[in-house]
């Protein structure tokens, strides 16, 4: 087999499944934004890479006004 992320043979004492059954190295089966390395059941997918649930959520979630600190420092003096 080939690693999905450094297309090099992968032998079956370091693999790693990730997502859709792609086999990786033990070193590079990690975040492709920060490079922490994951667990199996830790991550996300997108676009084929492999994130850690913070970074995939800092990067790929949701954007714009509702989604942080803005909602939180909104007012609603009607319902006072």
């Amino acid at each position: 087999e080939v690693c999905a992320r450094c297309h090099s043979t992968v032998y079956f004492a370091e693999r790693q499944l990730g997502c859709n059954g792609r086999a990786y190295h033990a070193r590079c089966f990690c975040c492709r934004a920060c490079e922490v390395r994951l667990a199996s059941g830790s991550y996300r997918s997108a676009g084929g890479e492999l994130y850690c649930e913070p970074c995939h959520r800092r990067h790929l979630g949701p954007q714009g006004y509702g989604y942080g600190l803005g909602s939180a420092l909104r007012s609603f003096p009607d319902r006072l």
